[in-house]
């Protein structure tokens, strides 16, 4: 990308998917009034990066042992799961080297209760550039998991941009919704991840 271009562009590949938006300095509106008003260090934490979403609705169960989702009403074992109808579109549009390599939008991972989940998005960075890919900042989550953080070299690694969570709550469905922030993309320069000597 050339040096002007913006710090990070997001590229959508499945259609519906939402489009990333700039977090919140009132975390949606969740703050207190008093934090909102007078701590600069908590809104600047909400608003620093951009909010992701899953591509739709998703709705998770955990038995203690195997994953559940939800698709067409009724609760299927999960090992990995394509978006619906995105695997055909995808080699629709590339290259016939990528025919049959659609990311996956849903697979569990072999840590107990570990799911990872694709936001339908890629994600490029300018050089010495990577992004921070972790839970909305002070905004509350939608229950019955954790998120995991990762750092991803986005300057050189052109990939969907996942984001893993570790489910918390066991015979009771955990749901996230399609409009409620997923996670949250921050860029950092490298030069901000080297340890010093």
């Amino acid at each position: 990308m050339p040096q002007d271009a913006p710090t990070l562009r997001f590229h959508r590949l499945i259609e519906q998917a939402r489009l990333p938006v700039r977090a919140d300095r009132s975390a949606a509106g969740t703050l207190p009034t008093r934090a909102f008003r007078y701590c600069e260090a908590v809104t600047a934490a909400a608003g620093f990066g951009w909010w992701v979403f899953p591509p739709s609705d998703i709705t998770l169960l955990w038995d203690g042992e195997s994953v559940f989702w939800q698709h067409d009403d009724r609760f299927l074992p999960l090992r990995s799961a394509q978006f619906p109808h995105f695997s055909d579109t995808f080699d629709n549009i590339a290259p016939a080297s990528l025919q049959g390599c659609s990311p996956p939008f849903l697979t569990v991972l072999p840590e107990p209760g570990t799911v990872q989940i694709w936001t339908g998005l890629i994600v490029r960075t300018l050089p010495n550039w990577s992004v921070l890919l972790r839970a909305p900042a002070n905004l509350p989550s939608q229950g019955g998991y954790v998120q995991y953080e990762g750092m991803i070299e986005t300057d050189h690694w052109f990939g969907p941009l996942f984001t893993n969570i570790r489910l918390t709550r066991t015979h009771s469905p955990i749901h996230l919704a399609a409009d409620y922030p997923l996670a949250l993309v921050q860029p950092v320069p490298r030069h901000a991840m080297q340890m010093p000597p």
